[in-house]
Formats: structure tokens, C-alpha cells, sequence
């Protein structure tokens, strides 16, 4: 009876225990290098930023419009001018300076690849020099002026455009050198001036050669 209780006892603490120890969780399973290796990347976002995959957008998908770099926005030429505005003056010499402004861009070509155009105002200051004959009596003749004007340019590619322009100033001259008048007379007065023009870019200046009811001028300008 004694060794029953003992064996019974036993038995109760055995099954205490075995209930009492906590079941270990089975191992994972080890990953498979070659399934690893071969897993197929995972795809780019589609950032609203750049467009689809991570694709940079392009100038036409920001601006809506093709991208042409043609322009002499901000530019100051300085022309050589060779002048024949008056007659029986001969031929006269001179200098003149024009500043560019550009006040609207693609006014009438608008979607074309390649060709755009800009409208702008240019103005700025002359010199001219004439020296002519009378019979026996030589005489010269010095103008300075001051002209503004509006400019249309058509872009034919980011280097080379062509341009109409339209001028309005005032003219300050005087002619000399002859007892005929009275030591000098003074002339001048409001001025118009139409004429085209050429205009090609180089890397920091374009190179300009306009002809106008006044004048044929040569010159260069830089963009700032």
C-alpha cells in the first residue's frame, strides 16, 4: 500500500512538470539562396515628379510648348553704320547702339519644333558723319540721334532668326565748314525708320547686319 501511494505520487509530479514546460517553437526553414538570387527586382515608383518609371519630364512636358533657346533678351548691340539717307551728301559714317528687350514670345508661332518668334523693343543712340562738295565749298555734316523701335523676330533655329523693325526718334544735326552759310546751320527733327534685319548666334555674341531707309549696319551684340 505504501509503495502504491509513493508510485502514485511520483506520477502526479512527473505529468506537473511535463504540463508546466512551455513548447519550443519549430525552427524556419533556411532561405534558398538560388530562389534569392533569381527573385525579380522590385519595379520603380511612379513618382508624379518625373513622370512614369522615374522618367525625368522633358521642357515640352513642363512648359507645354517645344523648347528653343533662340532669343537676344537683355542684349546691347553696337553697330557699324554705313549711311545714304541724304542726297548729294554722299556716303556718311557712324556708330549706333541698340538695346533688346523682349516683351512677348511666341506671339503668332507657337507649337512649331523648331520655329518660334519673340517681339521686342529696342532703342538706343547714333553718330553720323558726312563730308560733301558744293561747286567750290566742301562741308560737313554731324547727327546724333536717339531712336526707339519695335523688333519682330522669327527664329528659324536657336542660332538664326530674321526680323522686321520699326523706328521712331529725333535727329540733332549740324552742317559746317563753308562761308556759303552762316558759319553753320542746325538740322534734324522727328524721324522715322523701317528696315529688316539678320541675326545669327554664336556661343556669347550674335552677329547682326540690318538694312533700314537710312542706313546699312554691321555689328555684334551681347546678351546679359
Amino acid at each position: 500500500m505504501l509503495k502504491a501511494c509513493i508510485a502514485l505520487s511520483l506520477g502526479s509530479f512527473v505529468m506537473a512538470s511535463v504540463e508546466a514546460t512551455p513548447a519550443r517553437a519549430a525552427p524556419a526553414p533556411a532561405a534558398n539562396p538560388v530562389q534569392a538570387a533569381t527573385a525579380a527586382p522590385a519595379a520603380p515608383a511612379n513618382d508624379a515628379a518625373t513622370g512614369a518609371a522615374g522618367a525625368a519630364p522633358t521642357d515640352s512636358a513642363v512648359t507645354g510648348t517645344p523648347g528653343n533657346a533662340g532669343n537676344i533678351n537683355n542684349a546691347l548691340t553696337l553697330f557699324g553704320t554705313l549711311g545714304y539717307a541724304y542726297s548729294g551728301a554722299g556716303t556718311g559714317f557712324g556708330i549706333a547702339a541698340r538695346y533688346q528687350k523682349t516683351l512677348a514670345d511666341r506671339v503668332a508661332i507657337s507649337h512649331h519644333p523648331t520655329i518660334h518668334d519673340d517681339i521686342g523693343i529696342e532703342f538706343g543712340p547714333g553718330f553720323s558723319h558726312y563730308s560733301f562738295s558744293y561747286y567750290n565749298y566742301n562741308f560737313s555734316y554731324n547727327e546724333v540721334s536717339l531712336f526707339v523701335g519695335i523688333v519682330w523676330n522669327f527664329w528659324l533655329s536657336d542660332r538664326l532668326a530674321v526680323y522686321p523693325k520699326t523706328e521712331i526718334g529725333y535727329r540733332f544735326g549740324k552742317v559746317s565748314g563753308s562761308d556759303l552759310f552762316a558759319n553753320s546751320i542746325d538740322y534734324g527733327g522727328l524721324g522715322f525708320e523701317g528696315g529688316a534685319g539678320v541675326i545669327y548666334k554664336l556661343n556669347a555674341v550674335a552677329l547682326r547686319a540690318e538694312v533700314g531707309n537710312y542706313d546699312l549696319r554691321l555689328g555684334a551684340a551681347l546678351q546679359f
